[in-house]
């Protein structure tokens, strides 16, 4: 795409003070990896792609069943026994085909081992295993964090900077420690479509700014969507963290 085209393209969040020419030089520059392709992973990665970002690679191990399709809207009905992460770059190749897309159709794992260093990762996961092993990978390896979760009518949101260790802020380890973790899933537990969907485009909306250059502190947000009641903490170490403390 010609520099007047793309410029025409993303007219309307390069006027933003937030982005800029300069900040959607560099969301176009940068890579994100996306854990996870289900509600949370479907609504940040349409955002994601449609915004400009010039790479993205999609981690995860599932196919589409008929449960996903009321909230994981990049499948459609003829997708289901497909991997997720091939419809899913089927359908947003459409939305910008400017923009790289790789997948792996495999789970993610603390040891992953990823050839190009992404500048941010968005935990798409369903799961708190899965969370502490993006956690752990992000620290480990300096790239900054961006996560979600949703259950029922609430959801989360979490920022951790694990680039800027030197800060020493809490990691989401910090949060809920290392006991016996709960088994959390839309199966026992339910869960409304657009309230996966919006906790994804939060994450996405985060990622941008983050990519665009702006700064933030490692935060906890927790919502409520049915009485619309937020909590927003920051994310404090803990010194009896085993990773970051």
């Amino acid at each position: 795409m010609s520099q007047s085209s793309t410029d025409k393209r993303y007219v309307r969040q390069m006027v933003l003070p937030q982005i800029e020419p300069e900040g959607q030089a560099l969301i176009a520059a940068s890579h994100v990896l996306v854990v996870g392709a289900g509600g949370l992973g479907c609504a940040a990665l349409s955002y994601l792609v449609a915004a400009g970002v010039g790479q993205i690679s999609i981690w995860d191990a599932d196919t589409v069943s008929a449960t996903n399709l009321p909230r994981q809207l990049l499948y459609r009905a003829e997708d289901i026994g497909r991997f997720k992460v091939e419809a899913a770059k089927t359908q947003l190749q459409g939305i910008n085909p400017d923009c790289l897309i790789q997948v792996q159709n495999r789970a993610f794992t603390p040891d992953a081992d990823i050839v190009v260093k992404p500048q941010l990762v968005l935990d798409c996961s369903d799961n708190f295993k899965a969370r502490f092993d993006i956690n752990q990978w992000c620290f480990r390896n300096q790239v900054n964090l961006v996560g979600a979760a949703a259950s029922q009518l609430s959801g989360q949101l979490w920022l951790c900077h694990h680039a800027q260790q030197q800060s020493r802020q809490g990691c989401y380890q910090c949060l809920f420690g290392e006991g016996e973790l709960p088994v959390e899933n839309c199966l026992n537990q339910g869960i409304l479509g657009p309230v996966v969907g919006t906790m994804g485009t939060m994450q996405a909306t985060q990622a941008l700014l983050i990519l665009a250059g702006n700064k933030s502190e490692n935060q906890f947000v927790q919502v409520n969507w049915q009485t619309l009641q937020w909590q927003n903490m920051h994310i404090h170490q803990n010194t009896q963290c085993s990773l970051c403390a």
